[in-house]
C-alpha cells in the first residue's frame, strides 16, 4: 500500500494578504490508484487579524433617531448627533471596549425633550448573525396608576383615589416611614434617555410635627436592595439618586435631592440643591398645572429637578451629574421607587410615570399618550422617522462591516442597523474548513450547505491558537482519512483547496500558510 504526502502553500498576495487558497502545479505527476483516502496531516497559517487605529482622523460616528429638534433652555434636542470613538488600535481582543465607548456615547446625546428620543435606549454589538448591529429601541412610560401597573408595578400599602374626575395615589394607612407605603416598578429604568416624575396633587401640611410629603428615587437593583424590598426594610440610605418634600414636613419649604450615600440616619443624604427648587404650587383647585418633580436621565446626566407653572412654565434642575453607564462587563441598572410619607389629608400624587429599559424581557409599558398639564412637561411620540447611521470614514465602516457609509430607514419605534459582512472573521470563529477544490471530491457533507461538500477536515482553532498575532497551528490526534471516490487513477500534478470559515466565508491570512495532506491506497 502506497502513501503520498502533498504539501501545499497560499501565496497568493491580495492586497498584502492571502485568502488562503492552496494551489500547486507540480512538475511531476501525481498518480492516485483508484479508491483511495485523503486525510489531514497538519495546518499552519497567520490568520490576518482585523486591526483598526482610530485617531482623530477616523473617529467619528453621526446618528439620527428623529430630524425634528426641540430646545429647552438654550439646549437643542433631536436631529443628528456625532459621536467620537475612544482612540487607540482595536482588534478581537479588545473590540467589546469600543463596541461600550461608542454605545455610551451614543445614548448620552439623546434628551427627554426630543418626543421622539423621549424613551429611547440604544445597543450596539453582535447579532445573532456575527454582523454588527445598531439597534434602537423606544418604550413607553409606565403609569403607576394604569391598568398595567397590576403587573408592571409593586405596590406596598398605597391606594388609588377618584378625586373631581382625576386619579391620585394616596397612603392607604396612617403616615409612616419610608418602607411603610410605597411602590417600585418590576422593570428597571431607562438606560438610554427616559424619567421618573409624579404631580404633587396635594401637598398642605403647615404642622412639622406631622408627617408629610413623599419620596422618589432610584434605588440600584442588587440581590441586597431587592431583599430589602422585599422585607419592607428598605431606607432612604438606599437611594443613589432622589428627590423628595423637605424633610421638615412642612409644604412650604424647599424640595431636598440626593446623590450620595453619605449616611444612614432617616432621610439621609437628601439635602439643599446646589440650585434650590422652591415650592410653587401644590395645592388644590388647578391640579393640571401644579409642581412636578423629576429624575431623569438626559443626554448623558442624571438630572434632578421640578417642571412648576412659572412664567407660565419652568424647567428648574437643581443638580446635574454624570450618569455612569457602564462599561464592557456591564451596567448599573435601577429600580424607580416612590414612597409616600402623609395622610391622604396632607400628600396625594398623580401622573406617576416612569420611563423603562425595552431590552428587560419582563418590560411592559402603556399606550403612548400626551400628558396634560405644564406646557414644558416632556411629551414623548411613536411616529414614524428617518434614522439614520453615518460612518464619515471607510475605514470606521469597513472594520464594522458596513458597505455604505450612509445607512437610512424609516420606522416608529424600534429601528436596526445590521452590518453586511459577517464580524467573525474579526472575531474569529471556533471552527474552521478545509475544502478541497480542484481535482478531488470527498465523500462529506456539511449541514450549512444542505448537501454534499468535499470538506477534508475542520480545525478547532479556539483551542490551537498559538499567541494574540492570530497565528494556527493544528494536528489531528488521529488522522481520519476521507474517501476520494475516484473510480479511476488521477494525476494530481493541479491541486488546490481553501481555508474558509465554518459558514463557508473567506478568511484573510498573511504570511506563508503550508497545508501537509496524506493520501493513501485502498488495501
Amino acid at each position: 500500500m502506497k502513501n503520498t504526502l502533498i504539501n501545499l502553500s497560499a501565496n497568493d498576495v491580495n492586497d498584502g494578504a492571502t485568502e488562503a487558497i492552496f494551489r500547486a502545479m507540480f512538475n511531476d505527476d501525481i498518480i492516485i490508484a483508484p479508491n483511495s483516502e485523503m486525510a489531514l496531516q497538519s495546518v499552519s497559517l497567520n490568520k490576518r487579524l482585523e486591526v483598526i487605529e482610530i485617531d482623530s482622523n477616523n473617529d467619528a460616528i453621526t446618528f439620527q433617531i428623529v430630524g425634528n429638534t426641540a430646545v429647552e433652555n438654550s439646549i437643542v434636542y433631536g436631529s443628528e448627533h456625532k459621536i467620537h470613538c475612544k482612540h487607540g488600535t482595536f482588534t478581537k481582543n479588545n473590540f467589546l471596549d469600543l463596541f461600550s465607548d461608542i454605545q455610551n456615547k451614543m445614548n448620552s446625546q439623546i434628551g427627554v425633550v426630543s418626543s421622539k428620543e423621549f424613551g429611547m435606549e440604544i445597543l450596539v454589538g453582535i447579532s445573532s448573525t456575527e454582523k454588527i448591529a445598531f439597534q434602537f429601541e423606544k418604550s413607553n412610560n409606565i403609569n403607576f396608576t394604569s391598568p398595567q401597573a397590576n403587573t408592571a408595578i409593586e405596590n406596598k400599602a398605597c391606594k388609588q383615589q377618584t378625586i373631581n374626575s382625576r386619579t391620585v395615589i394616596v397612603a392607604d394607612g396612617n403616615p409612616s416611614p419610608v418602607e411603610a407605603h410605597y411602590m417600585y416598578s418590576n422593570t428597571n429604568f431607562s438606560r438610554g434617555c427616559g424619567q421618573f416624575s409624579a404631580r404633587i396633587e396635594l401637598f398642605n401640611n403647615a404642622n412639622g410635627a406631622v408627617p408629610a410629603g413623599f419620596v422618589m428615587g432610584l434605588i440600584e437593583d442588587t440581590a441586597d436592595n431587592r431583599d430589602k424590598l422585599n422585607n419592607d426594610t428598605i431606607t432612604f440610605a438606599d437611594f443613589r439618586y432622589g428627590i423628595a418634600t423637605n424633610k421638615s414636613n412642612l409644604s412650604a419649604d424647599n424640595y431636598l435631592v440626593k446623590t450620595t450615600f453619605d449616611s444612614t440616619i432617616h432621610h439621609s443624604g437628601f439635602v439643599e440643591a446646589s440650585t434650590p427648587l422652591p415650592v410653587v404650587q401644590t395645592g388644590a383647585g388647578d391640579e393640571a398645572n401644579n409642581d412636578i418633580l423629576f429624575i431623569r436621565l438626559n443626554k448623558g446626566k442624571i438630572e434632578l429637578g421640578k417642571y412648576d407653572n412659572t412664567g407660565g412654565g419652568r424647567v428648574l434642575i437643581g443638580e446635574s451629574l454624570d450618569y455612569d453607564f457602564g462599561d464592557e462587563n456591564g451596567s448599573k441598572q435601577y429600580i424607580p421607587f416612590i414612597s409616600i410619607l402623609g395622610d391622604s389629608a396632607t400628600t396625594k400624587l398623580s401622573s406617576i410615570k416612569t420611563s423603562i429599559t425595552p431590552y428587560n424581557t419582563n418590560t411592559i409599558s402603556d399606550p403612548f399618550e400626551l400628558d396634560e398639564g405644564l406646557s414644558v412637561f416632556p411629551q414623548t411620540s411613536s411616529a414614524r422617522s428617518t434614522y439614520k447611521l453615518i460612518f464619515e470614514t471607510q475605514t470606521l465602516s469597513n472594520f464594522f462591516g458596513y458597505s455604505q457609509l450612509l445607512n437610512t430607514s424609516i420606522n416608529a419605534n424600534s429601528n436596526i442597523f445590521v452590518g453586511d459582512k459577517s464580524f467573525s472573521k474579526h472575531i474569529g470563529t471556533n471552527t474552521y474548513l478545509i475544502e478541497m477544490l480542484n481535482p478531488v471530491s470527498l465523500d462529506s457533507y456539511h449541514s450549512f450547505s444542505k448537501g454534499r461538500k468535499s470538506i477534508l477536515s475542520s480545525i478547532p482553532i479556539s483551542e490551537r491558537i498559538i499567541n494574540g498575532a492570530g497565528q494556527i497551528q493544528y494536528e489531528p490526534n488521529n488522522l481520519f482519512y476521507v474517501s476520494m471516490n475516484n473510480k479511476y487513477p488521477i494525476n494530481l500534478r493541479n491541486i488546490s483547496c481553501r481555508i474558509i470559515a465554518n459558514d463557508f466565508s473567506v478568511i484573510q491570512t498573511e504570511g506563508t500558510s503550508e497545508i501537509a495532506i496524506l493520501i493513501k491506497e485502498s488495501e
